[in-house]
This record gives structure tokens, C-alpha cells and sequence, in this order.
């Protein structure tokens, strides 16, 4: 019977492409051989295929380590062999994510852990992200990976998982997806008072004391406070999407009223002194 490092060799090196001249990868990570990434890396460096196969080797290594990291060794017995394969093949694409002491620690390890072994298949569905650019993007490549990685879980089935990776001809190099975040499932936005511009706009408006502007609107603390709300809400307009533009104006708005203001109460203190 096949070890999983066999499985994971023999799959793994059919779900990437080996290319003997470093190059870019989909997330601009100098990759070269089968996936590797490291500094020694060169985009346009000619390697011969023995390199590229060492270079595998200890990438091998270096994952399976990884996954031993997160998963105990009784956790890790109660895995059949195709199954081991299936989770290398994962921490070779992905990197494994944060130590299992971490808080952050990705949930498939936790379900591997407890042996809840049919919430496994469902876990690798999360990681279809590369990060471009800062942002995160959905890669075709990955969900195949993630497809190939879940029938070679499921049913051991080499050729069908080899079949799926490499659906519609598109593939994913491991080198991005190891070195850049490549985020477990998509994050919920904030709410808009804990985003940090909804903060720095809450002590702003705070300090207007909006309830009390009626009586205090010609104050030149106010006033100057105000605009530096409609300063700070104008230089941010577009993370409010619809309501950036209509904030803006009636802040604007706002600073005219209270031009206005302050300019009546000086007519009425010009008055009172010349009583």
C-alpha cells in the first residue's frame, strides 16, 4: 500500500506544472520547479529538473512537519493514508496557516483534532482566496485544488482527483498561495461605528455635540471641529458608498449655517456694546 507521502508526491507534483525557468506567480511570488518560493528564486533562472525535484523534496518536508504541528499523532492515526495525502497536499498549497496555539488557528485543524472528520470536506471550500494587491481574490485555480483535495479525501481515487485539479486546463503553482495570506473565508464587514473612520468621526461629532448645536453652533471650537468632520468624511466619501456625497453636502451645509451663525452673533455682540 501507498504512504501518504507517496500520494501526496505522485498527485501533488500532477496538480502543479513544473516550470524550470522562474517566473511570476499568480499572486507575483518568484516560483520556479514545482511550486517552490524562497529567496533564492530568480525570475528568468534556468534550473535543471534535479533541482526542481530537491527543491520538492524539501518542500515535502517542510509541509509535512507542518501538518504534524497541528495535528497530534493520535488525530493523525485515525487518518486513512489518502486522507493524510489529502491534508499535505493542503498545507503544501496553503502553508497549514497560524500554530495551533494561535487563536486564529483554521477550523479544519480543530475538526481533524476532534476527529469530526465529515466537517473536514466542507473546510477546504474556505480556501479559494488569493491575495492580490492587498485584496483578496477568488482564484479558479484554487477551487479546483480545493475539488482535487476533497475527492482524494473522499474516495482515495488518485486519477479523478488529478482530474480535478486541473479542470477546464485551470491550475494554481503553490508558490502564492504558501506566501501571501490566502484568508479562510471571507470577512463580515465591521460595523460602521467600530470601523476606524467610524471612530475618528465619533469623537468628532462628540465633540460638535450635535443635540446642543442650536444653542452653541457659533462657538469657534464647534466650527472648527466641524470641518474637520467634513474634512475627514470628504477625504473618506467612497468607503460610505451611496451616502459619502449626501454626507459631505450636508456637512458642507452645515458649515455655511454656522458661518452664518457666527456671523449674526457678532452683529448681536456689536449691538450689545453699543448699549
Amino acid at each position: 500500500m501507498q504512504s501518504y507521502l507517496d500520494i501526496q508526491a505522485v498527485v501533488t507534483k500532477r496538480f502543479e506544472k513544473c516550470v524550470l525557468t522562474g517566473y511570476p506567480d499568480q499572486g507575483g511570488i518568484p516560483t520556479w520547479g514545482w511550486g517552490h518560493t524562497g529567496p533564492e528564486v530568480r525570475i528568468g533562472q534556468v534550473i535543471p529538473q534535479q533541482r526542481a525535484d530537491d527543491d520538492f523534496e524539501r518542500d515535502q518536508a517542510v509541509a509535512d512537519a507542518k501538518l504534524k504541528r497541528h495535528v497530534s499523532p493520535a488525530a493523525f492515526e485515525r487518518l486513512s493514508e489518502h486522507e493524510k495525502a489529502a491534508v499535505l497536499d493542503f498545507v503544501f498549497n496553503t502553508g497549514g496557516g497560524p500554530e495551533p496555539s494561535d487563536p486564529k488557528c483554521w477550523t479544519i485543524w480543530k475538526d481533524v483534532e476532534a476527529g469530526q472528520l465529515d466537517d473536514v470536506v466542507a473546510q477546504f471550500d474556505r480556501f479559494i482566496y488569493i491575495h492580490i494587491d492587498g485584496k483578496p481574490v477568488t482564484s479558479n485555480g484554487l477551487k479546483n485544488r480545493r475539488n482535487a483535495e476533497k475527492t482524494l479525501w473522499n474516495t482515495g481515487d488518485q486519477e479523478a482527483a488529478v482530474a480535478a485539479a486541473n479542470a477546464g486546463g485551470e491550475t494554481v503553482s503553490s508558490g502564492a498561495t504558501r506566501v501571501l495570506p490566502t484568508p479562510p473565508e471571507t470577512t463580515a464587514p465591521k460595523a460602521f461605528a467600530k470601523t476606524s473612520l467610524g471612530l475618528k468621526l465619533g469623537q468628532l461629532v462628540g465633540g460638535v455635540s450635535l443635540t446642543g448645536l442650536a444653542g452653541k453652533v457659533a462657538t469657534p471650537d464647534n466650527q472648527a471641529q466641524l470641518s474637520s468632520l467634513h474634512d475627514t468624511v470628504s477625504s473618506h466619501a467612497s468607503e460610505l458608498g451611496h451616502f459619502g456625497p449626501a454626507l459631505v453636502a450636508v456637512l458642507g451645509a452645515g458649515l455655511v449655517i454656522m458661518a452664518g451663525a457666527q456671523f449674526l452673533v457678532h452683529i448681536e455682540q456689536q449691538q450689545k456694546a453699543k448699549l
